[in-house]
């Protein structure tokens, strides 16, 4: 499980749970960049270059974005970055 908080006072949070006693549909597979719809968590940063520099330099490979056609944003640029373990951030 993971729960991410924007801000210390920012009430929500996010949490990713798996259950087992569940089945469904397996959208794993739609689960990358640049996923554009209900599959993906976007969290906006007010540096992405240096958030991508920090990321790629941490994990030793070059992180880059895509750019999607987001609404009611327009085009955006969109990361997604794999940790050493395979999750999809």
């Amino acid at each position: 499980m993971a729960i991410m908080h924007a801000l210390p006072d920012v009430y929500g949070m996010v949490k990713l749970v798996k259950w087992e006693v569940f089945s469904g549909r397996d959208f794993a597979d739609r689960a990358v960049p640049p996923n554009r719809r209900h599959l993906a968590l976007r969290q906006p940063v007010d540096d992405l270059d240096g958030v991508l520099e920090r990321t790629s330099h941490a994990l030793g490979t070059t992180v880059e974005a895509h750019l999607v056609d987001l609404a009611p944003f327009g085009r955006v640029r969109s990361p997604g970055v794999w940790t050493p373990d395979g999750a999809l951030i």
